[in-house]
């Protein structure tokens, strides 16, 4: 069995204003995020991690050294792991981003699978392919191990509609990772999976895990989905995605 963690990397300031954070502006964690960071190291001392990867954005990366914390191990970067590309609208609130760019934020409530933020080099369904496909690298090459994984909210959201069945489209129906909380996956070796929660978060101090209402309800609702606390599901991959995934030669 393997056994990999996703990690959300911690706070920045686009995400206290509920903006969008994604690679092409490389936000940095802020102070509150830099603690979140630290944070982490006393919950993954005793882990018997046998490597880390991150994106290589720098919220990412920072949090990435607050779960290795004292180990001599070196921190994997991995390209495919960095957030989606928000283009123009990247840095910006929800009330700006309407005002400059209404018809974008109309297709990102309306049309989230065909949409592309203006100036963006990929859409939403490129960055599924993207992440999916560093998932099953990873997976492929600790084949048995543990594993941690930093990245970003809305790319592990889409990872793990993945993991359920459903396209990229469907991806909130599933609440995103609060700022350092962390998903567990068990992966059989037959490709089924084992989900126990939603989020671990426990580490996180309580006023840095506030959720604004329509977050706490997606939450309630994703896990009135769950048969009690833990899910199997197979693992099903496109050949894009297995295509994208395997090392060309």
């Amino acid at each position: 069995m393997t056994t990999i963690y996703l990690i959300r990397h911690g706070q920045t300031d686009t995400n206290i204003k509920d903006g969008f954070n994604g690679s092409a502006t490389d936000q940095p964690l802020n102070a509150v995020g830099e603690q979140m960071a630290a944070d982490l190291t006393p919950v993954f001392t005793d882990i018997p991690l046998d490597a880390i990867y991150a994106s290589p954005l720098r919220r990412a990366m920072k949090t990435a050294e607050g779960v290795r914390g004292a180990r001599p191990m070196e921190i994997l970067v991995d390209p495919a792991l960095r957030e989606t590309d928000f283009g123009e609208l990247d840095g910006l609130d929800w009330l700006e981003s309407k005002k400059k760019y209404p018809r974008a934020c109309y297709q990102w409530i309306h049309d989230v699978k065909h949409f592309r933020a203006p100036g963006a080099t990929e859409g939403v369904r490129d960055v599924s392919v993207r992440v999916v496909a560093a998932f099953l690298r990873i997976l492929r090459e600790n084949r048995g191990k543990t594993v941690a994984i930093v990245g970003h909210g809305m790319a592990f959201s889409l990872l793990t509609a993945k993991l359920l069945g459903k396209s990229a489209a469907q991806y909130r129906l599933y609440p995103m990772l609060g700022n350092t909380a962390y998903r567990v996956l068990e992966i059989e070796d037959d490709g089924h999976f084992y989900l126990d929660r939603w989020e671990h978060n426990e580490h996180v101090r309580p006023e840095w895990r506030m959720r604004r209402w329509h977050m706490r309800h997606r939450i309630r609702r994703a896990r009135s989905c769950l048969p009690g606390r833990f899910f199997w599901t197979p693992l099903k991959i496109t050949k894009k995605e297995r295509s994208a995934s395997c090392p060309s030669t």
